[in-house]
């Protein structure tokens, strides 16, 4: 299984407050994973994301200890379960100023994998999670699974010449389909 991610275009980041945070438990240096962890989903992320506005439920232990440093100032604790099905199990997670996806044993695999996206760029264009089993498998299939603000009606997932027109309930979106390549883009609407 190939795992990828995405948002849409602009790298643009939100302001927050400091009082948001807390000092940070990693190394000195820069990077998404020196950044202190959030206290609370910060208020841009709670008026765009209607999924983060129920009782968080939090990243189960197991997946907490595969993914260790998480990035982006990300609460795990904060995380929110997103409905998928069998694929495997998905999360929405605050980060400072950044939104993240959080994916494990999708098709079958063992790891976890994270996607991250400013909180300007989720909002805007969403934030996706694209698994793709690998060649040679005999039963094929690429799995999309993404978070669109509130108010966002359907996802437009350009693949090639093709586009699929996926509608988006309560801010998710889901795609399950044969095609065996990643998106060219998602367009939110």
């Amino acid at each position: 299984m190939v795992a990828l991610g995405g948002c849409g275009g602009d790298d643009d980041v939100a302001t927050s407050h400091d009082d948001d945070v807390a000092p940070s438990t990693q190394r000195g240096g820069t990077g998404p994973y020196n950044v202190p962890v959030v206290h609370r989903v910060q208020p841009r992320q709670l008026a765009a994301f209607a999924a983060l506005r129920s009782p968080p439920e939090g990243l189960p232990v197991a997946a907490q200890r595969l993914l260790r440093n998480p990035p982006y100032g990300m609460n795990l604790r904060l995380a929110q379960r997103i409905p998928v099905g069998p694929e495997g199990s998905f999360w929405l997670v605050p980060g400072k100023d950044h939104l993240c996806m959080v994916s494990r044993g999708v098709m079958g695999g063992r790891g976890v994998t994270t996607t991250c996206a400013t909180t300007s760029s989720a909002i805007a264009h969403g934030i996706t999670d694209i698994s793709i089993t690998l060649p040679g498998r005999a039963h094929r299939q690429r799995l999309i699974v993404g978070a669109a603000r509130d108010g966002a009606r359907s996802a437009l997932v350009h693949t090639g010449g093709a586009t699929a027109t996926v509608p988006i309930h309560n801010g998710l979106f889901v795609l399950r389909d044969t095609t065996f390549a990643p998106p060219d883009s998602i367009t939110v609407r």
